[in-house]
């Protein structure tokens, strides 16, 4: 899930803006916070109401003298950036001018308007890429602590009480309760297909109903229940069809032959 926020005076083109994002973005539970000016979203930032991933941002932004502090989008967009460096900002402007500007934020990119769809969704997506990549499943034993990539990740195994981490380069068994890695673990490629499997469907290359198993490209087939069959058909096919439609996950199963994001110790 990324969590993004537009910051636009348009109150057009911020409402298509955000109906384009949830419209494309909904398999992956996107939440969107949408802001009209600088000052009401650096609020919401201060507080703490809002956290964000990537802000979309028009840098000129409209001055709105009633508020306290009124706010050019230049200078939201430096503020925001010190109130969470890790943020992504994309710029969106209608003047060439103000996206030489970018270059200050250290903005991922700056696009001119009028934008379509696409190229919106494309930006998202790239910031996904960076978001995810740095997603770790955090593994505590008796003797270490290790941080392992959602990436590597095949599948996840109880037994017993002892989890059984599946990567792409080993198994890590730990204690801990299934339930509560399915709740960490806030990450739509990851699926419960049993009391006793979570699977990450990046690694998936079949869904067979009436087998009801799932088959990873590394040759194991895992069981499905008969009650969770369905759910599990409706995330594969819908992570397949994003998959097919942006190029994202399609590199995974060959880059895992040779992934070396294992597990990192601490």
């Amino acid at each position: 899930m990324l969590r993004i926020g537009i910051c636009d005076g348009d109150q057009t083109y911020r409402d298509w803006l955000e109906r384009e994002i949830e419209k494309n973005t909904a398999i992956f539970g996107d939440r969107v916070e949408v802001y009209a000016n600088g000052s009401d979203l650096l609020d919401a930032l201060y507080a703490s109401t809002c956290v964000m991933d990537l802000l979309l941002i028009d840098l000129n932004l409209p001055l709105r003298l009633e508020h306290a502090r009124p706010l050019s989008g230049m200078a939201t967009a430096l503020e925001a950036l010190q109130i969470n460096p890790k943020m992504q900002v994309v710029v969106i402007t209608d003047n060439a001018k103000y996206a030489l500007e970018g270059y200050r934020l250290r903005s991922s990119n700056y696009l001119i308007k009028p934008v379509s769809s696409v190229t919106v969704i494309e930006e998202i997506n790239r910031a996904r890429q960076t978001v995810e990549f740095g997603k770790v499943l955090r593994v505590r034993t008796k003797d270490s602590l290790m941080f392992i990539p959602h990436k590597s990740i095949l599948y996840i195994e109880c037994s017993d009480y002892i989890l059984n981490v599946h990567t792409t380069t080993g198994i890590y068994p730990y204690t801990e309760r299934m339930g509560k890695i399915c709740d960490d673990i806030d990450n739509p490629s990851f699926c419960r297909i049993h009391r006793s499997f979570l699977v990450n469907l990046r690694h998936a290359i079949s869904v067979n109903r009436l087998e009801k198993n799932v088959r990873l490209y590394t040759g194991q087939t895992l069981p499905v229940s008969e009650k969770r069959i369905i759910e599990v058909l409706e995330v594969f096919d819908k992570l397949q069809k994003f998959s097919n439609k942006t190029g994202i996950f399609k590199s995974d199963k060959n880059d895992s032959h040779t992934d070396s994001g294992g597990a990192s110790t601490g």
